[in-house]
């Protein structure tokens, strides 16, 4: 059975035929699937999401009281109209056959001029006993779930401020207090098993990737659409502001269910919705290239993607053991495609090639050294001994006014490579990298063994680009990737670079892609904390 990624692996005894086979059948084909869903699948991921979202702003302080009003009128005007009718039928009835009634029972009341009015009443005490228990046992969601879904699709199309307001409601759940979504499941559906609610197919394939070794799998439409023309509308051509489209409810809405698909779809590999760092307002995880803006160490803020990565890669290896999460480095990684006019391509490697590779890396590195194949064999070991055995300081950010290395979180040197079956004849990679969180001055004082090691383990991922499958997002894409094994790049088009008609109805870089980040679950609380 395979190592949890939090394990400790004993390195034992090694095998120089390792790299030999690794390069046997490791095409990245094989392990990137698409997968097609439905009108039905769709429509029914669409119904949950708006499910969850009304629900999310129903427990707002905000829209709470008003909501409770909108119940509140609807319990008053159900209720008035059940014993209208009611009142009506039991009147009818006596009006019509009272005189029958007081002949055949030999009671004189009922041909009575009260008695329609007295049994008007009974009729309409009777049928709101009748109807109340018929709707609480039928009803498939409370009242009070109905009334918020009734408000906020009112408030969608006639009241714009409200709608935002709403919206950002939503968003500051998803941020600050992500386990409110599977609240909400378990209050709308009366289960926690979020599985459940997920279409078969989309389940099965989650289920296949979290256990095999699959390494990334495309969701086709999983996201919600929309279409140029409620872009065009807003007049939100190229050029393009920015600022224009931060606060637009079509953007923020789609990036509040799209949070709410995502965290269901992480909830099914074990995982949680969670910012690599806090990120104030912005919980989304927002990427973009100006290809005139240079890429540094110091100044990378523009894009950090232009290079094969791991995402958050500087924080130490998820844990199963420890109780939080926090600080780990990501398990899976969700790129989601908002718009992709042009088709820009997203480049993805696993880290199956990239060792597969270290083998003429080393021999790349050794190249003026005339060495035997057991030589060879013996620098490979050493090399793989040295990355999985040696401590690595990485970091988050550059201070812009100090130059100084910072992170938001306390940074613990761990290795970057991983075995997690500790076996060099039946291996499973695992890789946290990103050269540019790499502070390589820490390998100075070394004997130059470290730093060879790192040059190979950098132009074996050089070489694996050449093999790397090229996977483009259209509007409602989904890129799943295990963030430990696979690896992704890319490189976007600038709008001079696109043609002129796509340029024209562009949209910003900024916009074509999110990215998600599912974080191991934490631990729940001890009892009494203990």
């Amino acid at each position: 059975m395979r190592a949890s990624v939090g394990d400790e692996i004993a390195h034992g005894s090694t095998a120089p035929q390792l790299l030999v086979k690794l390069k046997e059948g490791n095409g990245l084909g094989a392990l990137v699937r698409s997968l097609r869903l439905n009108v039905v699948e769709r429509s029914s991921l669409h119904e949950v999401a708006e499910a969850i979202y009304a629900r999310l702003i129903a427990r707002s302080s905000k829209f709470q009281p008003i909501i409770n009003g909108f119940e509140n009128n609807t319990v008053s005007i159900s209720t008035l109209l059940l014993i209208g009718m009611g009142l009506a039928l039991g009147a009818a009835a006596t009006f019509v056959y009272g005189a029958d009634l007081a002949e055949e029972t030999g009671i004189a009341f009922f041909a009575s001029p009260i008695a329609p009015v007295v049994l008007g009443g009974a009729g309409g005490f009777v049928t709101y006993l009748f109807f109340s228990t018929l709707s609480s046992a039928l009803a498939k969601f409370p009242l009070y779930q109905q009334v918020s879904e009734v408000f906020v699709f009112e408030q969608k199309f006639t009241n714009p401020k409200r709608r935002m307001q709403m919206t950002t409601a939503a968003l500051q759940w998803l941020q600050r207090q992500p386990e409110m979504t599977f609240e909400a499941v378990e209050y709308l559906y009366e289960t926690r098993d979020t599985v459940s609610i997920l279409p078969k197919r989309l389940r099965r394939e989650l289920t296949e990737m979290k256990e095999g070794n699959e390494s990334a799998l495309v969701i086709r439409e999983l996201f919600e659409r929309k279409y140029k023309v409620d872009y065009l509308r807003q007049r939100l051509m190229s050029p393009r502001e920015l600022s224009a489209y931060t606060n637009r409810y079509f953007i923020q809405s789609r990036a509040a269910r799209n949070g709410i698909r995502a965290s269901l779809v992480f909830d099914t590999l074990d995982a949680e919705l969670r910012d690599e760092i806090a990120t104030g307002d912005n919980w989304r995880r927002t990427r973009f290239t100006d290809e005139h803006h240079q890429i540094t160490t110091i100044r990378d803020n523009a894009d950090v993607t232009l290079r094969y990565r791991t995402g958050a890669p500087h924080y130490r290896w998820p844990d199963d053991r420890r109780e939080s999460s926090q600080g780990e480095t990501a398990p899976w990684i969700l790129y989601m495609g908002v718009e992709n006019p042009v088709n820009i391509p997203l480049w993805v490697i696993t880290v199956d090639q990239v060792m597969g590779k270290l083998r003429d890396a080393a021999r790349w590195l050794y190249e003026d050294e005339d060495l035997s194949e057991t030589e060879m064999d013996f620098e490979v070991e050493a090399i793989l001994d040295l990355l999985t055995g040696t401590d690595i300081t990485m970091f988050g950010k550059w201070d812009e006014k100090t130059l100084r290395q910072r992170s938001e979180v306390a940074l613990i040197p761990e290795p970057v490579l991983k075995d997690l079956n500790g076996d060099r004849e039946d291996p499973y990679w695992v890789l946290r990298w990103d050269p540019n969180r790499i502070d390589w001055s820490q390998f100075v004082g070394t004997d130059g063994a470290i730093r060879r090691a790192f040059a190979a383990l950098l132009k074996a991922i050089e070489m694996a680009d050449d093999d790397a499958e090229s996977v483009v997002l259209s509007r409602g894409d989904a890129l799943l990737i295990n963030n430990l094994r696979t690896m992704v790049r890319r490189k976007e088009l600038g709008a001079q670079g696109a043609p002129y008609w796509d340029n024209l109805f562009d949209y910003p870089e900024a916009w074509w892609l999110n990215v998600y980040y599912g974080f191991r679950r934490s631990a729940p609380a001890a009892f009494f904390g203990i």
